[in-house]
């Protein structure tokens, strides 16, 4: 009789649990939002840029719904996307925010994009992207292109593709907050601009205090990438150095392929001040120079040492321009509050950082000359 009894309260409570899908959202009525593009408007507030693929019936030739807004708030401005939009517009699938450099260095990026931090639906590894000029007309451009797919798709291919030759640094959403709110560090954001209507990279965004206070070219960035212990090991970026000596063919030029296979960094203090050393090695091989020049071992050696001074010149000039830009992306101040936690509070590092002796030591080690001997 209790069994019966039990089954019984079972089937009655049952349904009152399972309730269903209430909240459910039809897949047809949903535009889902891949692209947000924010620069400063005519108005003075915020243009806006929304982009959603266009599914089903009455697909456009591009696929893609554009949508353009101004809103004091990004909150506003979606909302505001939505009055205007045939669908319900959704930014779970969101791929990327792309913020003018005009704007990133007038607003604080943390602040602007707050909405990302307090809705749960928005994915925290959309990527965060600065925009040399306005992103408004590079995603129109981008949506133009017949030859490559929807803005978004396009975007972070190519975003993907350069973070693993360590041209730009991966900075996902979740990576600028961690950088921007922890002490001793800041964030590095990928740059990126439109020419000859294609959108190229062109390196990395400094920031301090969530405001873009600097740039770098694609070869600083693997350079500090590198200084980071976050130069991928599949990731290869060219340097290009021109080697002093001619080679015997009259050819000036030498390309370099390397990569960072290790990263050392020591800190010791010296007069109640930090000096910072920061130790990196190279592998690597030549893929273009004289052919004769290169069966000689003495040669090889010289080029080894020319390219290990080359890359610790360009290396401090990487560091002196993080610096000017008040931009700690490799992580010293960090470094400096666990290991000499007196100098770090009796010091304000936003002032201190600027001064700090940084100097690195580079070796190169070329694994291949050449696959014929």
């Amino acid at each position: 009789m209790k069994r019966i009894l039990t089954l019984i309260l079972m089937i009655l409570i049952f349904p009152l649990i399972l309730t269903g899908c209430w909240d459910q959202k039809i897949y047809e009525h949903i535009g889902f939002i891949l692209n947000v593009g924010i620069e400063s408007s005519k108005d003075g507030n915020m243009l806006i840029t929304f982009t959603s693929p266009v599914v089903g019936e009455g697909e456009g030739e591009t696929g893609v719904e554009l949508i353009e807004v101004t809103g004091g708030i990004l909150r506003e401005g979606r909302q505001n996307a939505r009055n205007m939009s045939s669908k319900q517009l959704e930014s779970g699938k969101l791929q990327q925010f792309l913020i003018s450099s005009e704007l990133a260095q007038k607003r604080n990026v943390h602040d602007l994009i707050e909405i990302a931090e307090r809705d749960p639906i928005l994915p925290i590894q959309c990527w965060l992207v600065i925009v040399d000029g306005s992103p408004n007309e590079l995603i129109k451009a981008a949506a133009n292109l017949k030859e490559k797919p929807r803005p978004a798709i396009y975007i972070n291919q190519l975003l993907e593709n350069s973070a693993k030759g360590s041209k730009i640094p991966e900075t996902r959403l979740a990576d600028f907050n961690i950088e921007y709110l922890a002490p001793g560090l800041d964030p590095m954001l990928p740059l990126i601009k439109l020419s000859n209507n294609q959108v190229m990279v062109t390196g990395s965004a400094l920031f301090s205090k969530g405001k873009m206070t600097g740039k770098l070219s694609t070869r600083q960035s693997f350079l500090a990438l590198a200084m980071m212990g976050r130069a991928r090991k599949a990731g290869f970026s060219s340097i290009d150095p021109i080697f002093p000596k001619v080679s015997d063919d009259g050819k000036e030029d030498m390309a370099t392929e390397l990569r960072a296979i290790k990263r050392n960094i020591k800190i010791k203090m010296v007069d109640g001040e930090p000096v910072v050393n920061i130790y990196i090695n190279f592998a690597g091989y030549i893929s273009e120079y004289g052919w004769d020049s290169l069966t000689d071992q003495a040669v090889q050696k010289e080029i080894e040492s020319y390219l290990s001074e080359r890359l610790k010149k360009d290396c401090i000039e990487t560091i002196n321009i993080l610096q000017q830009a008040n931009c700690d992306a490799i992580g010293i101040g960090d470094m400096i509050r666990a290991k000499c936690g007196e100098y770090w509070k009796s010091v304000d590092w936003e002032d201190a950082y600027r001064d700090i002796v940084i100097d690195v030591d580079v070796n190169v080690d070329i694994k291949q000359f050449g696959v014929i001997d």
